[in-house]
């Protein structure tokens, strides 16, 4: 099967130093060099890529029109912003089509995290007359509530993800749960890419928590799940930050934080950190924190979407604290591999009665990182993401039935 010539569309480039670029700097890490060009909205901040032949387009304004302004002020507003945005779009298809046919490329590879690529994805291949697959983390509705598009927008960005789905090759996807979803939904051939670590970076399961006299909670990543945090930080509050009886601390590993402490915290922030740093730190923490949204709004994502959390806790060789509703992945995944404990609770008593039996149980702790490394093997190998990625490009690889398109 030939290698496509491929052009990636995205928001950031593999470059890029973020959770983004290094899924992307691992999916094609191993790409042939003069196979793939990249058309992104946000320059690459790491020289890993600079072979890759590479444009930077201005995309669309990503967030909607506030909320708190008066409903009269949104009208007036709304009709100017809809034609620029749709000025905008047309101008990203030009730029993109434009860069693709100068490198002469066979096939795209899109990532619909935006309401720019998700616009764009298809035109581009209709307008080059290439096939294409697509890359989808998150589903549409959360991408349009969470931006607060409004619903003339949002209506247009679920017509549009429909049309780039059914015209799609293939798509990866980020659960077992969203692909059986699409695939009843759009008639699509999903294939689960859950990002994988390299077993070089893998730490052996801890027997034991650290036991260095401190009970210490990690977080990794961006920080979104700010209500359930807060419950958290409540709930660590209440106990005088003690874990049967242990002082306790909360490490935080995240480039962005806002915080309004009206209550003791015992916080340590240790800003953005690569890969290889960030695995080390959780690995001399006990347990791994990983809140998802109770919000029914968030209802879809939670059920569809997987934190990429969990898989770094589990490399670390640590257990997971998952803090949130039934029904969404990672409470169905630690059903199928119990790494860790689940809390379906904002309450503090409850938050604090979970860790503590948890920590409190050594089998079960031990039993917890054992069957975490049972799910690294099984789905978390970086060699499994990148044979997947692999599967996928080979959708759109170029036959005689894409000249059709």
């Amino acid at each position: 099967m030939p290698t496509p010539r491929l052009l990636l569309l995205s928001t950031c480039h593999p470059g890029w130093e973020g959770t983004g670029g290094m899924i992307l700097a691992d999916a094609l890490r191993d790409y042939p060099r003069d196979r793939l060009c990249c058309f992104t909205f946000l320059r690459p901040t790491k020289d890993e890529f600079v072979w890759a032949p590479s444009a930077c387009g201005k995309g669309l304004p990503e967030q909607g029109i506030p909320e708190a302004w008066p409903r009269l002020g949104r009208l007036a507003v709304t009709p100017l912003r809809r034609a620029a945005w749709r000025a905008q779009i047309e101008w990203v298809i030009t730029q993109a089509a434009r860069f693709g046919r100068a490198h002469r490329i066979e096939a795209i590879w899109g990532i619909a995290e935006t309401l720019t690529n998700i616009m764009t994805i298809r035109r581009v291949a209709a307008r080059l007359g290439v096939p294409y697959v697509v890359n989808v983390w998150d589903p549409p509705d959360y991408i349009a509530y969470y931006r607060r598009l409004g619903p003339g927008l949002t209506a247009s960005l679920m017509r549009e993800f429909e049309r780039l789905m059914r015209g799609a090759r293939g798509v990866g996807v980020a659960s077992p749960w969203m692909a059986e979803e699409f695939s009843r939904l759009y008639g699509v051939r999903s294939i689960v890419m859950w990002h994988g670590l390299p077993r070089a970076l893998w730490r052996e399961p801890a027997p034991a928590p650290v036991g260095d006299g401190w009970v210490t909670l990690v977080y990794a990543g961006t920080l979104y799940a700010r209500r359930e945090f807060d419950a958290l930080l409540d709930a660590m509050a209440r106990c005088d930050w003690r874990i049967n009886g242990v002082p306790a601390r909360l490490r935080l590993l995240t480039p962005d934080l806002t915080l309004h402490c009206s209550r003791k915290t015992v916080i340590e922030h240790l800003g953005y950190r690569s890969q290889a740093e960030t695995l080390e730190i959780i690995a001399r923490s006990d347990i791994s924190y990983v809140p998802y949204w109770f919000d029914p709004a968030y209802a879809r994502a939670t059920r569809l979407s997987f934190p990429s959390k969990i898989v770094a806790a589990l490399a670390a060789g640590r257990p997971v604290f998952f803090h949130g509703p039934d029904g969404s992945s990672p409470a169905l995944f630690l059903r199928e591999h119990p790494a860790g404990v689940h809390c379906n609770s904002l309450d503090p008593a409850r938050i604090v009665e979970t860790l503590e039996r948890f920590l409190a149980d050594r089998e079960g702790y031990a039993r917890a990182t054992r069957a975490g490394r049972i799910a690294l093997e099984r789905e978390f190998d970086a060699r499994i993401y990148a044979a997947r990625f692999t599967e996928l490009v080979g959708m759109a690889s170029p036959d005689p039935a894409a000249s059709g398109m």
